[in-house]
């Protein structure tokens, strides 16, 4: 198994939403710390955990976070709290959610 890691590229546009000849960048990159910690979000559909938690570990053995931890949603439809996303954002860099069928 490989994994791939592709970094997304900032969106470009223009005042008026559509692209511009002098694009403006929408977010600034913040930098992470030596070893981050990376937050999956496991929505609890089919193999969604499997999926994640090898995710997790390949990340973790090449290298490219420190550590990982998974958050279980109680349904796919359940949204995730202001409560929980400070928990989240108090203890991870990033964070991958988003898992479909």
């Amino acid at each position: 198994m490989s994994i791939e890691v592709i970094f997304p590229v900032p969106r470009i546009h223009g005042a008026s939403g559509k692209p511009a000849e002098k694009p403006t960048v929408v977010h600034a990159w913040k930098p992470l710390p030596a070893n981050p910690v990376l937050c999956l979000i496991d929505n609890t559909k089919a193999r969604a955990r499997d999926l994640l938690e090898a995710v997790g570990r390949g990340l973790v053995a090449h290298g490219v976070v420190g550590s990982f931890f998974l958050y279980s949603k109680p349904s796919p439809s359940y949204p995730i709290t202001k409560e929980v996303r400070a928990e989240i954002a108090a203890r991870a860099h990033l964070v991958v959610s988003g898992v479909g069928d």
